[in-house]
């Protein structure tokens, strides 16, 4: 996951080597799209979260719904445009769905993204997070597939949790300035 690695290969480069089959794309294209509208808005903001495993494993910090509460209205409020969609995407559809409500209750337009049966959910994340994603929400930071969305998006503007995990291990061995590119903003809880 560390930038370190490809920074000297182009972007049009990287995306040449992560496409996405056809097949793939029309999975996504044709389970999700057509059901969802997106030329409506002028801003999507793509908020990630990661739950399953991450709960169990105590070494990530996983979604928790106070930050990500918080850090989707910080970040929405940034952003300038007349028509904005906030997009759930996460592995924890119940979860997702009682975070739109709050948020919908806030004035707030959201979709959640399903989840697919046909192919899986992480390569549908990457595909719309490039086609559609202006501004990117890491809520568990060190999710791999929330990060490679982030890095793959369209508008390459991210904002991530600060805090990866809480258990003093990872974080010692953990070097942010490796793993996040420079451009990319830390949100820290207190801040929010």
């Amino acid at each position: 996951q560390s930038y370190f690695y490809f920074m000297n290969l182009s972007r049009e480069e990287i995306f040449t080597r992560l496409d996405l089959s056809y097949e793939t794309k029309s999975i996504v294209d044709k389970e999700i799209l057509m059901n969802i509208d997106f030329s409506d808005y002028d801003h999507i903001l793509c908020v990630h979260s990661k739950r399953g495993d991450i709960l169990t494993t105590g070494l990530q910090s996983p979604s928790n719904a106070s930050f990500l509460l918080k850090a989707t209205n910080f970040v929405y409020l940034r952003q300038e445009a007349n028509s904005k969609l906030v997009l759930l995407i996460g592995d924890d559809l119940d979860w997702q769905k009682d975070i739109a409500t709050t948020l919908t209750s806030q004035g707030k337009n959201v979709v959640v993204l399903p989840r697919l049966n046909s192919t899986t959910s992480s390569v549908a994340d990457l595909h719309i997070s490039r086609k559609f994603c202006d501004t990117v929400l890491l809520t568990a930071s060190a999710s791999t597939i929330g990060w490679w969305m982030a890095y793959l998006s369209k508008g390459q503007n991210v904002y991530y949790n600060y805090q990866p995990s809480t258990d003093p291990l990872y974080t010692k061995e953990f070097e942010s300035t490796q793993f996040f590119p420079s451009s990319w903003m830390p949100l820290k809880s207190s801040e929010l």
